[in-house]
């Protein structure tokens, strides 16, 4: 069972198209104007025992450097292949630092999101594999590399988490599990910052199931998320969710205006939600939405495959009140 939980481990496998993946690639890129044109500047090549694959972006420290994960890489692994994953600083000019790797048990294997700064100044993640059961962890890392395993997950208390943490108003994280809970479709808990874990849904299908990202807060002080199925049509829902765990599904997709959400939801000026489904709309591979917090969706584009095809990022605002984000496959070159 656990084995077929990892089969879910990457997008691409849901998707069922190719995986291409190159460990020389340059995969941390700081971007300069030169000749009117953006080109890469190349800071860190990831050669394995420094970390390998890095999925998630960075997090801007209040000391000015950036921290982060790799999937892959660094000291130890136990078995995993190409490592077990690293946590890394990085300077502006390209210094980087392996602060920590993990190793399986207790720390966990394969760090998915971007990492969270707490506000006691330490970095907040979780693991999609590895702990005390192999369901994954959440961990705390400080900023000179103490790396610690707060939660082991256990199946009942949710299974393979896969995204970022959402720190709350209250000092606690936020987050969702793919798999586990009391139907084994998934979970939203509240961790604090010595470890303590509260279940807050179990996913149950008919309000979701399989939630992929971490909720987003709303400006009424509740939580937005997405499940990528489940729902009245299976397709993935639209939720709210109160820090005490009162779940109201508030939409469900029904592949004409969306299906299969991947990417966190983003608050807009208009205090609407904006985001991305990984499929469906009338090409099939994917559309833009708005949804309002009474659950009134609008799809605002598809995907036709010349402008993009399966959107798995989230949408990130603009100074100039547009959204801006990017589509996996698609467009002139595929």
């Amino acid at each position: 069972m656990k084995g077929a939980r990892f089969e879910r481990l990457y997008p691409d496998k849901i998707m069922k198209t190719p995986r291409i993946t190159l460990l020389s690639a340059i995969l941390l890129l700081s971007l300069t104007a030169r000749a009117q044109l953006l080109q890469p500047e190349v800071l860190v090549s990831f050669n394995s025992a420094n970390g390998a694959y890095p999925y998630a972006g960075l997090t801007l420290c209040s000391d000015g450097n950036l921290y982060g994960t790799t999937y892959h890489g660094g000291r130890s692994g136990r078995g995993i292949g190409f490592g077990a994953g690293t946590v890394l600083k990085v300077t502006t000019n390209g210094t980087l630092t392996t602060l920590a790797s993990f190793d399986q048990f207790p720390t966990g294997y394969w760090p998915n999101g971007s990492l969270t700064l707490g506000n006691d100044g330490n970095f907040y993640g979780t693991t999609a594999g590895g702990g005390d059961n192999d369901l994954g962890t959440v961990f705390q890392v400080t900023t000179n590399g103490t790396l610690t395993s707060l939660v082991s997950f256990n199946d009942a208390n949710g299974a393979n988490p896969y995204a970022s943490l959402t720190l709350g108003n209250d000092g606690n994280f936020y987050g969702t599990t793919y798999n586990g809970g009391s139907s084994g479709l998934g979970t939203a808990f509240k961790v604090t910052t010595n470890g303590t874990l509260t279940t807050l849904v179990s996913f149950n299908n008919a309000n979701g199931a399989h939630p992929w990202a971490a909720p987003t807060p709303g400006s009424d002080g509740n939580f937005y998320g997405t499940t990528y199925s489940g729902g009245s049509s299976g397709s993935g829902t639209v939720f709210r969710m109160t820090t005490n765990g009162t779940l109201t599904t508030l939409t469900s997709f029904n592949n004409g205006n969306g299906a299969n959400p991947y990417a966190a939801l983003t608050l807009g000026s208009d205090g609407c939600f904006y985001g991305t489904t990984g499929r469906g709309g009338s090409g099939g591979v994917g559309t833009v939405f708005k949804v309002t917090t009474n659950g009134t969706l609008t799809a605002l584009a598809s995907f036709s495959h010349t402008d993009g095809e399966y959107p798995v990022a989230a949408l990130t605002p603009g100074g100039d009140g547009n959204f801006y984000s990017t589509t996996k496959e698609g467009g002139s070159s595929d």
